[in-house]
C-alpha cells in the first residue's frame, strides 16, 4: 500500500508542470480537458500536447506510460517492460510472406552447387518467455522454425539458433532496448553455425573484449520510452590467438563503395544506431576480406542480426559477402555470383522470414545462374 501511495504522489509531482500548462490552455480557450475516462485511457488532449511540445515529448511519453502502467496496462505498442527489459511481443501479420519467402530460399538453393545452410533466429520474446506476462499471446516461433527446417531437409543443413540462445537465456544475449541479439548472443549463434559449417569455433577465452556505446537506448525505447528501462552497451570481440586483419567494403550501387580496414568503427559511437559501430553499419552488399589462413569463402543472405555473429565468422574465412536480402537492387544483384562461394548461409530472424515480400529481392538472382 505504501508503494502504491508513493507512486501516486510521484506521478502527481511529475504531472504538475504539464497539467498547469494544460490548465492555462484551457483558460485561453484552446480546449477543455476531459479526464472522465479514468487512468486506463490517456485523454486525446494530452496526446496533442505531447505532439506539440517536441522538447518535452519524451518526458511526457514516459509520464503517459507510467500512468497507463499504474492503471494496469502491461503492453505498449506491442512491447512489454519486465525488470527494465523492453521486449517486443512479435506476432506475424495474417498477410505474412512465410510460404513465398521459403520458396525463394529453396529456389536459390536448387540453383547452386555449393553446400547451403539455413539459420532462423528467434526474437527475444520466445527465448525469454519467463519475462513476458503469463497471459500474453506469444506466437510459437519454435514450431515455425521446425516446420521450415523440415521443408529444407535434404536441400540444406540447418543451424539450431533457437537452442543455442535458449540454453544461454539467462545471459546478456539480447539488447535491453533494441530488438537484436547482442554480440554475446552472436557468439553463441556463431558457435552453432561454425559447428554446422564444418569449422572449429574459437573459445571465448581467445578474445579480448572492449566496450562501446555505453548507456545507449535502442529502437524499442524510441517507440516506447519507459522510466526504469535499462540501457545497453556493445561488446566488441577481438580474436587474440593470432593477429587478424580485415577489410570491410560496403556497396551501395551507382559505383558507390567505401572500405574500412577494421571490423569495428568507433566513429559511429555518435550515430543514432550505436550498433553501427560494428562494420560501420550494414549496406545492401558488404564484403569482409581477411588474412585468415584459409581460402574458404562464405556468402550470407541475411538481415540486421548479422551484426551479432558475422564478426566471429570473419576470423575463419578469406572472404565473406553479406547480402541484406531486403535491400538488394538489380545493379548489385548483377555483381553477385553465388557459385563462386564455397558455402551459402541463409540467416534471417523469424520476423524477416515472415515479412510480406521481405525476401522478394532474392528473385533478382534467379536469372543470374
Amino acid at each position: 500500500m505504501t508503494n502504491r501511495i508513493t507512486a501516486i504522489i510521484l506521478i502527481v509531482i511529475l504531472l504538475a508542470v504539464p497539467l498547469l500548462s494544460l490548465a492555462q490552455k484551457g483558460r485561453d480557450g484552446s480546449f477543455d480537458l476531459d479526464i472522465s475516462g479514468g487512468a486506463k485511457e490517456v485523454p486525446p488532449q494530452l496526446d496533442a500536447l505531447i505532439a506539440e511540445n517536441i522538447p518535452f515529448r519524451r518526458a511526457m511519453e514516459r509520464i503517459e506510460n507510467a500512468l497507463l502502467t499504474f492503471g494496469g496496462k502491461s503492453e505498449f505498442d506491442g512491447i512489454f517492460m519486465t525488470d527494465g527489459d523492453l521486449i517486443e511481443n512479435y506476432r506475424p501479420d495474417e498477410e505474412n510472406g512465410i510460404s513465398e519467402n521459403l520458396r525463394r530460399i529453396l529456389q536459390l538453393i536448387s540453383m547452386g552447387q555449393m553446400p547451403s545452410y539455413v539459420m532462423l533466429i528467434p526474437t527475444e520474446c520466445v527465448v525469454l518467455q519467463e519475462k513476458v506476462p503469463g497471459l500474453a499471446p506469444i506466437f510459437n516461433q519454435k514450431t515455425l522454425i521446425d516446420t521450415v527446417y523440415g521443408a529444407v531437409q535434404g536441400s540444406a543443413v540447418t543451424v539450431d539458433a533457437y537452442g543455442a540462445l535458449f540454453r544461454n537465456r539467462y545471459k546478456y544475449i539480447y539488447y535491453n532496448s533494441h530488438p537484436l541479439p547482442t554480440s554475446f548472443g552472436g557468439y553463441y549463434l556463431y558457435r552453432e553455425a561454425m559447428d554446422r559449417l564444418g569449422g572449429q569455433p574459437n573459445e571465448l577465452s581467445e578474445y579480448e573484449v572492449s566496450y562501446a556505446g555505453y548507456g545507449f537506448y535502442g529502437s524499442l525505447y524510441e517507440r516506447v520510452p519507459m522510466d526504469g528501462a535499462k540501457s545497453d552497451m556493445i561488446a566488441l570481440y577481438k580474436y587474440t590467438s593470432y593477429d587478424r586483419r580485415h577489410n570491410v567494403t560496403h556497396y551501395y550501387g551507382r559505383g558507390q563503395s567505401y572500405t574500412y580496414d577494421r571490423l569495428f568503427i568507433p566513429e559511429f559511437e555518435s550515430s543514432d544506431d550505436k550498433t553501427d559501430i560494428i562494420f560501420g553499419g550494414l549496406s545492401p552488399v558488404m564484403t569482409i576480406e581477411s588474412d585468415a589462413p584459409s581460402t574458404d569463402s562464405l556468402l550470407i543472405f541475411g538481415d540486421e542480426t548479422a551484426k551479432s555473429y558475422v564478426p566471429f565468422l570473419a576470423d575463419h574465412y578469406a572472404k565473406i559477402t553479406v547480402v541484406m536480402a531486403e535491400e538488394l537492387t538489380p545493379e548489385l544483384a548483377r555483381l553477385l555470383s553465388p557459385d563462386e562461394y564455397r558455402q551459402v548461409l541463409f540467416a534471417f530472424s523469424v520476423a524477416t522470414l515472415a515479412g510480406k515480400d521481405s525476401l522478394l529481392p532474392l528473385e533478382l538472382l534467379f536469372g543470374t545462374e
